[in-house]
């Protein structure tokens, strides 16, 4: 209002109080989950059931809680599945769109499960995982209203699991390590995500040759520390056969660029990328047509995909809980990406190590208080503990490359993915170090000391 009132740029800064109650959380959720197994670990019936508490606004509530239930369920083979989910509105600060979109909450139950029932049945965790999960051809069809449709292009979960197992140096049945107060276990979770919203998502580009033969790429996708103006440039240079220098981007600016549908649910590379391949081959060839060398030439292109393929992550974590203060220290951390194409490998890394940050801090640390009234009671970062660099563990990222059918150059979203396996991996390593299954997040000490102390 402030901008169309004045006519000029506006930007709002929020005071650290504002930030913690005027913006969005992730979904809270109450999550039921309960699984029919055979015998030999064969999953033949789910039922999950979710209540999501949406604050004082529906705001993405709906998409949010069907994620929470289409990702975990759609990930394993099942013929057999029930969801049922409710968005509640109280007086708290609304729930939004963060960071894995439901399908963490989600994840964070069916993961934590797979490992009591692998060990109920006496069988190895990573095994039962590799027994039900989807492969290639499966239809993820749970709830498919036409617009949430998600297909497996290109498929890497073995050797996903095979990298896991190799850096870790896991065996089935190994025990936990017991060193006086301290007990040191192993914990695994898989997940998925798709690219995109397939029939949906629009995302529109302008490339033009400008007339001292350098380029110039305007879309309307909002680099939101991505690196997406980067890999928009590399993509479009790959194609043009120029350095990405050669390439100036102008980008999310709505006076100046083309529409897009906006840097959100894993789409960029996917969605924008896409985009701008098409573009540039459409001004490749004008070049190649052209009559006078120095006049201008301008494209525009859009794309809007007809399916959004899935990219799978494997985790695998180690950690050390001390029984006497329930203090857990994550001692290594690593993970396997099915990431299709990897434009940029240094960025797609970077994805996947603060993917896992905010995980670690989901598992173990961010809780936001209420009272009675719906007012925050911890809204300073003294009171709400993010992790620090101090606080990671070292970290191991596998981007595992197989080219998938449907992305730019064979890429898949790699955003939200990163985020979804930690808080489950670091909750089946304690359940592993201790014997006791944690149910609530996050997992402080005080929780993990009333666990382990009976």
């Amino acid at each position: 209002m402030a901008t169309l009132r004045t006519g000029k740029p506006v930007q709002w800064e929020m005071t650290r109080n504002e930030e913690f109650t005027a913006t969005n959380s992730r979904h809270a959720m109450t999550i039921k989950l309960k699984t029919g197994v055979k015998a030999d670990g064969t999953i033949i019936a789910q039922d999950l059931g979710i209540i999501a508490n949406t604050g004082a606004y529906g705001n993405h509530g709906k998409t949010v809680v069907f994620l929470s239930g289409y990702i975990p369920l759609g990930l394993y083979r099942c013929d057999n599945k029930r969801f049922t989910a409710h968005a509640v509105y109280t007086n708290t600060m609304p729930g939004g769109a963060f960071r894995g979109y439901g399908a963490t909450q989600g994840t964070f139950a069916m993961e934590s499960q797979i490992d009591d029932i692998a060990n109920q049945l006496g069988l190895d965790v990573i095994e039962i995982r590799q027994k039900n999960l989807i492969r290639p051809g499966d239809l993820v069809s749970l709830g498919n209203d036409g617009e949430h449709f998600n297909l497996i292009g290109s498929y890497a979960v073995e050797e996903c699991f095979a990298q896991i197992i190799q850096a870790l140096n896991y065996a089935p049945g190994q025990p936990p390590i017991i060193n006086n107060n301290r007990l040191r276990g192993v914990g695994f979770a898989v997940s998925m995500q798709g690219s995109g919203l397939c029939k949906i998502h629009t995302a529109c580009v302008k490339l033009s040759r400008l007339a001292d033969g350098k380029y110039e790429l305007r879309t309307g996708s909002v680099d939101v520390g991505t690196g997406s103006d980067t890999t928009l440039r590399q993509i479009a240079a790959e194609v043009l056969g120029v350095r990405v220098t050669d390439i100036k981007i102008i980008s999310g600016d709505t006076q100046l660029t083309p529409f897009d549908a906006g840097s959100y649910a894993s789409a960029t590379m996917y969605i924008s990328g896409q985009a701008v391949k098409l573009a540039a081959e459409k001004l490749k060839q004008k070049i190649a047509d052209q009559i006078a060398p120095q006049e201008i030439i301008e494209v525009e292109e859009s794309y809007t995909a007809d399916e959004a393929t899935l990219t799978f992550a494997v985790q695998g974590v180690e950690v050390e809980v001390d029984i006497e203060t329930g203090k857990v220290d994550v001692l290594r951390c690593i993970q396997a990406i099915d990431i299709g194409k990897a434009i940029n490998p240094k960025i797609c890394e970077g994805q996947a190590t603060g993917g896992i940050a905010m995980g670690i801090g989901y598992a173990l640390t961010e809780e936001l208080l209420f009272d009675t009234e719906g007012r925050i009671t911890n809204p300073k970062l003294r009171e709400y503990r993010i992790p620090t660099a101090a606080d990671m563990p070292p970290m191991e990222i596998f981007l595992i490359e197989k080219t998938d059918p449907y992305g730019p150059f064979g890429a898949k979203g790699v955003g939200e993915i990163t985020t979804n396996c930690t808080a489950p991996a670091i909750a089946n390593a304690i359940a592993h170090a201790t014997g006791v299954r944690l149910r609530q997040l996050p997992m402080t000490p005080e929780r993990v000391w009333k666990g382990v102390s009976g």
